[in-house]
């Protein structure tokens, strides 16, 4: 489990990443956060190095939407913004988090299968250093109407990220009576 989310750290700020291009940036940009994660930097450096290589290449906003479910259609502009932002923020620092607990795992990768025009998965798996178990993750991509690239979710040993979080979320609003503001204290 120690790896299982690195890879999903380790893209550079990319705006328009080709289809073809897919596997070499994120073979390049896991080799760079594992050599960033192997330094002598702070953990703040670290950090800071790390999340500025996914905001471009993950579409947190689309996450956040997918995770929240129905009850977007019902926030207003403000809230969907705060929400937005917390959840964003959230997912930024769980992710490194995981990195730390890095431990010279090796990354395989398989190619990309694509399963519509605007959809491809990107299969890899995390070998342990110890005793090489393999744990799959799969990177979800879709294409926007600007032909850019981005990842809107990553199954992580068969589950759902972004379904987790809307499972999470659904259950919190339904002990809240759907009251919106538990999300902002609870995304803290």
């Amino acid at each position: 489990m120690k790896l299982l989310l690195l890879i999903m750290l380790v893209f550079t700020s990319i705006f328009a990443i080709e289809e073809k291009m897919i596997e070499v940036e994120i073979k390049n940009n896991v080799e760079h956060v594992l050599n960033t994660l192997k330094t002598n930097k702070s953990d703040k450096e670290k950090q800071e190095i790390i999340i500025s290589k996914i905001e471009t290449l993950f579409d947190f906003n689309t996450m956040a939407k997918i995770s929240i479910g129905k009850k977007w259609g019902s926030m207003n502009e403000d809230e969907k913004i705060r929400f937005m932002e917390k959840f964003t923020d959230k997912l930024k620092l769980s992710f490194f988090e995981k990195l730390q607990l890095y431990s010279n795992e090796k990354v395989e990768y398989l190619p990309l299968e694509k399963n519509k025009d605007s959809r491809i998965l990107l299969k890899t798996f995390i070998v342990s250093s110890k005793n090489n178990d393999k744990s799959e993750v799969i990177y979800k991509f879709y294409k926007n109407d600007k032909n850019e690239w981005y990842i809107y979710d990553v199954d992580i040993i068969g589950v759902s990220l972004v379904q987790s979080y809307r499972t999470q979320i659904a259950d919190l609003l339904a002990k809240n009576n759907d009251d919106i503001n538990i999300l902002f204290t609870s995304l803290k």
